[in-house]
């Protein structure tokens, strides 16, 4: 049951990816089997303060964060790793993950959620969810299987071996 609802899911990006013509990597695939689950731990709890934070554009602290601000903290404060500052810079800068496993503390990215392009970012926690500053509810554990992240989803990077 588990295959056929990932299998819908992979069909859907396909179908995405072809009409947006982004180049959404239709081959990623959850969970590594083999991956140790460490690095999703000491990102929920380096994020647990953040929770429910106000989503604050530029913003970079406990009391207001936009989403690549959230990420480049939570980066800082788990791997001591300083990654660009804006989503754009993130995108470039990371190894594309293509037909391979998305793996703990690998970054997700969005098209379209509030403007034109790749605008919005995420860190992979397993289990098919990702958390993030969501510009409506504030730092939240989202799931990538929902429609409306699977309609905006683009690729993911990873940024650790």
């Amino acid at each position: 049951m588990k295959f056929l609802k990932y299998s819908a899911f992979l069909l859907l990006l396909y179908l995405t990816a072809s009409c947006a013509g982004l180049g959404v990597d239709r081959s990623i695939r959850f969970d590594d089997p083999n991956e140790k689950r460490l690095p999703c731990q000491n990102i929920v709890s380096a994020a647990k303060p953040w929770m429910g934070a106000p989503y604050v554009y530029g913003g970079n602290n406990t009391d207001g964060v936009d989403c690549s601000g959230f990420v480049q903290q939570i980066y800082i404060q788990v791997f001591d790793l300083k990654l660009p500052r804006a989503t754009a810079g993130m995108y470039s800068a990371g190894t594309f993950v293509r037909g391979g496993w998305l793996k703990c503390a690998d970054l997700v990215f969005f098209k379209n959620i509030r403007g034109r392009g790749i605008d919005h970012v995420g860190i992979y926690i397993g289990d098919n969810r990702f958390i993030h500053a969501s510009s409506s509810r504030g730092v939240v554990i989202s799931n990538l299987t929902s429609d409306y992240y699977v309609d905006h989803f683009v690729s993911a990077r990873r940024y650790l071996p």
